[in-house]
């Protein structure tokens, strides 16, 4: 399926309640502002090769509340994917969940941001750009723009960054102007044309062209693209060697979502900006940046919410937090004052309401504590437990309406998700989904007994798993999981004569659908 990583604002802002639960569930003291850009002791080893491990005891915390925490994830089937904890450097828990799997790169969605921003970031200091204040289209001077008047002229890289651009973007449910951008062929052209709506630095609204313009920024500048810059400036030093990035139909890389990564290599991100730009005796980038980067720019209008430069600062129960955030659940969080960074992964997850008390306890020293064994074997056979999938269920003789759809094409109307046609395939008690989209058609195995049957042949190039079940004569009812992504979708789909009627949904809420097909074959 088309891999769309963003959110609307209101989406965004709720989704700031799971981000807020995760990082207070880690904080035990008032973190104050400033002391999220204060410059703490440099670790004793850089994760550049690998991470090295140690017990969450010798790190300050508890084995046992860590346990009930991924308890909670197990008890409630939360769509955590993986949850990666490291403190001074240390990994204190590291875990991948059913149908995710360690070795796997994960859509990190709208932390694609954080990352384009710490590209410009490093372009700025290299003087491939000249100023933040650097009016925005005197990089593209060469192309002729709609919708001109002087507040467009204004509108400066720093305005991109920080949200406040003043285009007519991320204000309609959906945030449809990505959609629409999408449907072009020049994705730079589309949002230079957009209309302003604002005078630019006067108001936040969640703008994802604005974001995708500074991957173009990028390109005019350093004669690289996003991808290409971000392969030699900050991948290769950090050691970050499998990724996926995708681009828009000229070649300019995506800068606001579909960065694909290891969570582990996420974390390399925020302990870069734990360690003020600092890695293995290197500044990879300054410090004066990262302090310009995670310090407010813009209040958001949501409480407690502000925006820097392509990161978030939360301020929650008197406590200042940076992350990077992306839908469905994707999260880096740096917690400065205990040098704690937290990754989580998920497929569509809303809320981390339950985990809060937990986490929250696991914090309990800035020293050492006393080692658990038990504690730490508990911890490590409840995640192993979340690593398999679940026990089949038998399956229901599948009804006459199955042979009569088998092997026929259904061509759909145009819709978000680039589908173009589907066709099951039915032998005896087994069924298979075959989708073309892109022109390319695709064909996977259906679990019928609960089980996904996971498939790496994919438009994503990650695993997907797919599982369904005939819920009536004449519906069935179809998961398509894609592992990794953010999208796990639904299709309750109703055949009737040669038509077919889907209604289709996805935990984020973002795609709300419904499609129609007829038979072609």
């Amino acid at each position: 399926m088309s891999n769309f990583c963003f959110s609307n604002r209101i989406r965004l802002l709720q989704g700031y309640r799971f981000h807020l639960f995760i990082i207070s569930a880690l904080i035990s003291t008032v973190l104050l502002l400033s002391s999220c850009v204060r410059k703490p002791e440099l670790p004793d080893y850089w994760p550049t090769k690998e991470w090295r491990t140690a017990t969450p005891e010798s790190q300050g915390m508890d084995s046992n509340t860590l346990a009930e925490a991924v308890t909670v994830i197990k008890n409630k089937q939360l769509p955590v994917h993986s949850l990666f904890i490291a403190r001074r450097g240390y990994v204190v828990l590291d875990e991948y969940f059913y149908p995710f799997s360690d070795g796997l790169r994960h859509d990190v969605a709208s932390v694609t941001k954080s990352i384009t921003a710490t590209l410009v970031g490093m372009a700025l200091e290299e003087g491939h750009i000249q100023d933040l204040k650097t009016p925005a289209l005197s990089i593209f001077e060469e192309r002729k723009v709609a919708n001109m008047d002087a507040r467009k002229q204004q509108m400066t890289v720093a305005h991109l960054l920080s949200m406040t651009s003043g285009l007519e973007c991320g204000y309609r449910p959906g945030e449809r102007e990505l959609f629409e951008m999408r449907e072009t062929t020049d994705w730079i052209q589309f949002s230079l044309d957009l209309s302003m709506r604002h005078a630019p630095g006067t108001e936040f609204a969640y703008c994802s062209s604005g974001m995708h313009l500074l991957s173009g920024i990028i390109t005019r500048a350093t004669g690289e693209t996003l991808e290409a810059y971000a392969a030699s400036r900050l991948f290769q030093p950090l050691g970050i060697k499998d990724w996926y990035w995708p681009a828009d139909p000229a070649g300019n890389s995506d800068g606001w979502g579909d960065l694909q990564l290891h969570p582990r290599d996420m974390a390399k991100i925020g302990l870069l900006y734990l360690y003020q730009g600092q890695w293995e005796g290197r500044q990879i980038i300054s410090s004066d940046w990262i302090k310009q980067a995670t310090r407010p720019q813009i209040d958001t209008a949501t409480k407690g919410v502000s925006y820097g430069y392509g990161w978030w600062l939360v301020e929650f129960a008197g406590m200042s937090l940076i992350e990077a955030q992306g839908r469905g659940g994707q999260l880096i969080v740096i917690w400065p004052e205990k040098e704690i960074v937290v990754v989580l992964t998920a497929g569509g997850l809303q809320t981390a309401d339950e985990l809060a008390g937990y986490l929250a306890r696991a914090v309990r020293s800035d020293k050492s504590i006393a080692e658990n064994p038990q504690a730490m074997t508990r911890l490590k056979e409840i995640s192993a437990v979340l690593k398999l999938p679940l026990s089949p269920q038998p399956v229901a003789k599948l009804p006459a309406m199955s042979a009569q759809i088998s092997g026929h094409w259904y061509q759909l109307e145009p819709n978000q998700l680039g589908l173009e046609a589907m066709r099951f395939e039915v032998n005896g008690q087994e069924m298979a989904l075959g989708i073309m989209i892109g022109g390319q058609q695709y064909l996977f195995p259906v679990g019928l007994d609960g089980v996904y049957r996971i498939s790496n042949q994919t438009p994503s190039k990650l695993p997907a798993g797919v599982r369904g079940e005939w819920t009536s004569e004449d519906t069935f009812v179809l998961e398509y999981d894609e592992i990794g992504r953010v999208n796990d979708f639904t299709f309750t789909i109703q055949f009737s004569g040669n038509s077919i009627h889907a209604s289709v949904t996805e935990p984020t809420g973002l795609y709300q659908l419904a499609l129609t097909g007829e038979l072609i074959d």
